[in-house]
């Protein structure tokens, strides 16, 4: 399923032959496709749904949207407030030159930060929601978002599969002796 990608403990790659129905390695030994490929997919179910995969799972998740950004907005928030003071100075200045080109122009870029600083709240405020999701999430509806996904493999096609578990594997050993993948 996944040529190069795959082989035996030894590190020796697997080949698919050309009409698609065996694996081989270098010492001729061969597997029919759909053996390797029930038993890839079956240890990446079995992975999947194993008790320490979703605890790291959730672990993981916490640690990477679990970050809590209302210093930061509030900093934001006050350096926008600044802003709006000093443009507010600006444009009372500029209302009292003959040519106030200069203020307005400065007042004009003052504003382009805040609508960069605007955006960025948002951003963190996204940012905040998700990680009040990401707080609330425990190992029973990390179980069964990792089930559905597990069942859902099962329906891919093969070359959907091979996609997916492309972006999800480093490597995969497989042991031509009995058949095993070690992912």
């Amino acid at each position: 399923m996944l040529g190069g990608g795959a082989g035996p403990p030894d590190g020796a790659p697997w080949h698919g032959d050309k009409g698609g129905k065996y694996y081989r390695i270098k010492t001729g030994r061969s597997l029919p496709v759909e053996q390797v490929d029930r038993a890839i997919v079956g240890k990446v179910i079995a992975d999947l749904t194993s008790p320490e995969f979703v605890a790291e799972a959730l672990q993981v998740t916490k640690y990477l949207l679990g970050r809590d950004h209302s210093s930061e907005i509030e900093k934001l928030k006050r350096n926008d407030d600044e802003i709006e003071k000093q443009i507010s100075k600006f444009l009372d200045m500029a209302s009292e030159l003959d040519t106030p080109g200069p203020i307005l122009r400065k007042v004009d870029e003052l504003e382009r930060e805040r609508k960069l600083m605007a955006a960025e709240i948002s951003r963190l405020e996204a940012n905040d929601q998700q990680a009040e999701e990401a707080n609330n999430l425990n190992e029973a509806s990390v179980s069964r978002m990792l089930n559905t996904l597990a069942n859902e493999l099962q329906e891919y096609d093969r070359e959907a599969l091979k996609d997916f578990l492309g972006t999800m594997l480093d490597h995969i050993d497989l042991d031509p002796e009995i058949g095993r993948a070690h992912v």
